[in-house]
């Protein structure tokens, strides 16, 4: 199974709208990258959902998945 390197690049609220840019692909609330969906964006930080498991990124921090 190959590892992908999830990075929160930036946060943009604009409106009501949230627009995350996550390893260089922009994201809304709901979206997906691979397998994780967009469920939360917070100020510095944003939260993604498996089905097993939650991540928490924060801005230019990295977390490594399977």
């Amino acid at each position: 199974i190959e590892k992908q390197k999830l990075v929160l690049e930036s946060i943009i609220h604009v409106d009501e709208i949230h627009t995350v840019v996550i390893s260089g692909k922009k994201l809304e609330f709901g979206d997906y990258i691979g397998e994780h969906r967009l469920v939360a964006v917070n100020n510095d930080s944003v939260v993604l959902r498996t089905a097993t498991e939650r991540l928490k990124l924060n801005v230019f921090s990295s977390v490594i998945v399977k």
